[in-house]
């Protein structure tokens, strides 16, 4: 409920799923509670259902402008419909270790996805889908990150 319901300091989340699925959840449940203002913020979001239409749909156009912009630099985004984008860097460019580090000073933070998971690989970042502002400030200090390794 992060991102289309804008509750992501409130750590709100649900699951649907069977009685039989549940009852296996139950031994890995975290021992607190989601806190009673999360609980109406949460609730009262999915009272709109037009609010998270309009965010969804906000959301994916952004996306799809960001994977554009990131692919006009030659990376390689992967399809997805989250709220992020994982992408794999050209393999004769900088690594992404040395692309988080140098757009780090200016604001923009990206994720090196080989901390998710080695089989990522050193060429790999996420970054969370944002608005277009951010996007296209985001894109710019990516172009000048990799244009320094040139």
């Amino acid at each position: 409920m992060s991102k289309v319901y804008a509750l992501s300091g409130a750590r709100a989340a649900y699951l649907c799923a069977g009685p039989h699925q549940l009852e296996s959840c139950r031994a890995i449940k975290p021992l607190w509670v989601v806190g009673l203002p999360t609980q109406v913020a949460a609730v009262r979001a999915l009272q709109d259902p037009g609010y998270y239409a309009a965010g969804y749909a906000e959301t994916a156009a952004a996306r799809e402008q960001l994977a554009i912009d990131l692919r006009a630099l030659g990376w390689d985004v992967l399809p997805g419909i989250a709220n992020f984008l994982l992408c794999h860097l050209p393999p004769d460019g900088p690594a992404a270790a040395t692309i988080v580090r140098r757009c780090r000073p200016h604001g923009v933070f990206l994720r090196r996805a080989a901390t998710m998971s080695a089989s990522l690989g050193a060429h790999t970042i996420r970054l969370a889908v944002k608005d277009p502002a951010t996007h296209a400030r985001l894109v710019a200090l990516v172009g000048r990150a990799l244009a320094a390794h040139s």
